[in-house]
């Protein structure tokens, strides 16, 4: 499996592609995160998906599909899968990659029926994840920008491309949390942080949540990252602290 292609990966791809393998009669590329690949990397990919080699099948990966060039796009036959239940994954997770079922249960409720997301949450941290965007909330929405700013890039340094958009996507949980809490639903997702959210209830029962979770998702929708990443943390920040009125 592939991950974060650069176009000298796609060289690589083509390299493996000239071999000659006549006792395999099929040969799969998986390309995961396809919609990280950079432009250049997407349309040195579009000659070998135009004209695979008899027997090569290509397999994109995406949750960004709007991502990718329309060039791409068009060659492929998309698929769409349903998530998987919480039951399915946790059955998964501890009976085919023996992970713990307390590890299991904490972190199934964050991963939108997908395993490859509760790996990218494990393989990241998870529970740092979560800590660091309950503080990211709290200093941003407290004015404390400067310490804000050092925690979200603190959380994001190893690998922005995946991490930016998860942590906005914690962000999300939690505000939908705060809401689900309001309203008497049960299924709270962040259990941990009730108290933390109950909190904000009680000071902030006036907050535009609607307009903040739209704002979040809208941004994680279209991410582009060929914008200074301080600019982008900064918007974030500044749309979060504007949403408490003191």
């Amino acid at each position: 499996m592939i991950r974060k292609l650069k176009i000298s990966s796609i060289r690589e791809i083509k390299k493996y592609l000239s071999i000659n393998y006549d006792e395999i009669k099929h040969r799969m590329i998986i390309i995961e995160e396809a919609h990280l690949l950079s432009v250049e990397a997407q349309n040195a990919l579009l000659k070998s998906l135009e004209e695979p080699p008899e027997g090569v099948i290509f397999v994109l990966i995406s949750d960004k599909p709007e991502m990718l060039l329309t060039t791409i796009k068009s060659r492929c036959w998309e698929l769409t899968f349903s998530p998987l239940t919480d039951e399915n994954i946790e059955n998964i997770l501890t009976n085919n990659f023996m992970i713990d079922g307390t590890t299991a249960k904490s972190v199934i409720p964050f991963s939108d029926g997908s395993i490859h997301r509760v790996f990218i949450l494990l393989n990241f941290g998870f529970e740092n994840l979560i800590d660091a965007t309950i503080n990211i909330l709290r200093y941003s929405m407290g004015k404390r920008y400067n310490t804000a700013i050092k925690i979200f890039h603190s959380a994001i340094e190893e690998n922005p491309k995946i991490l930016l958009p998860i942590i906005i996507q914690l962000m999300i949980i939690w505000f939908t949390d705060v809401q689900k809490q309001k309203f008497g639903f049960s299924n709270i997702q962040f259990q941990k942080s009730l108290n933390t959210i109950n909190k904000f209830i009680e000071k902030f029962n006036s907050a535009e949540l609607d307009k903040i979770i739209f704002q979040l998702t809208d941004l994680n929708k279209n991410i582009d990252f060929s914008i200074n990443l301080n600019l982008l943390i900064l918007n974030i920040i500044f749309n979060l602290s504007a949403i408490v009125k003191r």
